[in-house]
């Protein structure tokens, strides 16, 4: 299912919810920009909709007028669930290689 067809199967409520996350992430990412512009990364999370629907959300920030961030919504991949998505968050936290040494 691409990204469409799951911002279109959510209900009202959850929508709402993942409209208010994404909100909050990019309070989060604005407050970072704004001490550290040339640390701006795209932001990848995985988010719990009504304890029924399980994604993975990437998040593209882009810099409007009065340098503020406008989050888009690049991709988003729905994990059948809560098992597999808890594996995802899990394997984000603990790499299968562990952790990897930036030059």
């Amino acid at each position: 299912m691409n990204t469409d067809e799951i911002l279109k199967k959510l209900t009202v409520a959850q929508r709402q919810e993942l409209d208010a996350d994404i909100a909050e992430i990019t309070k989060k990412v604005t407050a970072a920009y704004k001490r550290a512009p040339e640390t701006f990364a795209d932001v990848s999370t995985n988010i719990r909709l009504s304890d029924e629907i399980f994604l993975n959300v990437r998040l593209s920030m882009h810099l409007g007028d009065k340098n503020i961030l406008y989050p888009v919504i690049e991709n988003i991949e729905q994990f059948a669930t809560i098992d597999e998505y808890l594996d995802a968050i899990n394997k984000d936290r603990n790499p299968p290689h562990g952790a990897i040494k930036l030059k």
